[in-house]
């Protein structure tokens, strides 16, 4: 495929964040999370991401507390990871996710408030069928295409669903281990001709869509994988956001002339879950 032949998208220019006030580990759903961890304050870190990406785009916050009516946020530790809660669509939009594990399907009603409130349309798909938003569905930079993980937590039911619901295109992509069980986790596009992938996380088809697309294919270090390497994003015109401790990861990229901003979310990997994973780009 042509990546010239699909058309132009103009980029999402903000990005909300969720305060971390009940953060915490209470449960296990992933390899990554386990109950017998101790979560120090992240308030700080997290603090200090919103304070330095301020700098380079616009932050909007929401503090979930302002919704609440019958104190369940408390058993909610997750909802900080708002990346999950929605996929936003070119013409402002949000397609609500179905959450896999009942763990968290609460928080969606959180999110739903929320946009309804500040006017944001909400679509909703068959609630039988899995689709955990800005997690597993990813937009190409600049362009109407949307790449849609599959396997762990989103079912392959949901690329169908939402292809019929956006006018853009669409390519799947199959997630087949349980490490990478989010594309966002594996998956990072950073301008229209490269991406930064994990290539053990895709099925060899999907792989081979990936190079189909991409004129540059960069491998996230093997020993940087399991220090969420592979969340990093792009969070403004070539400029990427990872977690400090991926010093290999960081200066690849630096090799290929993007600003990297690094952070620390070593608190929130303890959870599955970096820099990517704490923000949903919105209209």
């Amino acid at each position: 495929m042509n990546i010239k032949n699909i058309k132009d998208r103009e980029n999402f220019n903000k990005l909300l964040f969720t305060y971390p006030t009940y953060f915490d580990i209470n449960y296990s759903i992933n390899p990554y999370m386990s109950t017998n961890t101790v979560i120090n304050d992240v308030k700080k870190d997290w603090l200090n991401i919103i304070k330095k990406l301020r700098k380079y785009v616009h932050i909007k916050t929401v503090d979930y507390r302002t919704f609440e009516s019958n104190n369940t946020l408390k058993q909610l530790p997750d909802i900080v990871f708002c990346a999950n809660h929605a996929l936003p669509t070119p013409d402002g939009k949000f397609i609500l996710s179905n959450m896999k594990y009942k763990e968290r399907q609460n928080e969606l009603k959180y999110f739903e408030k929320w946009a309804k409130h500040n006017n944001y349309p909400i679509i909703k798909i068959d609630k039988n069928i899995n689709f955990e938003g800005n997690g597993d569905a990813k937009w190409h930079p600049n362009k109407n295409l949307l790449w849609i993980g599959h396997g762990p937590r989103t079912d392959k039911k949901a690329v169908k669903e939402i292809d019929k619901l956006i006018n853009s295109k669409v390519i799947d992509l199959e997630l087949n281990s349980p490490l990478y069980y989010h594309l966002d986790i594996c998956f990072t596009p950073l301008d229209e001709k490269t991406v930064f992938i994990i290539p053990e996380a895709f099925s060899t088809k999907s792989y081979d869509k990936i190079n189909d697309i991409f004129e540059n294919v960069l491998h996230i270090p093997s020993d940087e994988t399991k220090t969420m390497a592979g969340n990093c994003s792009l969070i403004a015109e070539n400029t990427v956001i990872i977690d400090k401790q991926n010093v290999q990861t960081i200066n690849i990229l630096k090799n290929h002339g993007y600003n990297v901003l690094s952070f620390n979310t070593k608190e929130f990997q303890k959870s599955g879950g970096s820099v990517d994973c704490l923000y949903l780009k919105i209209p």
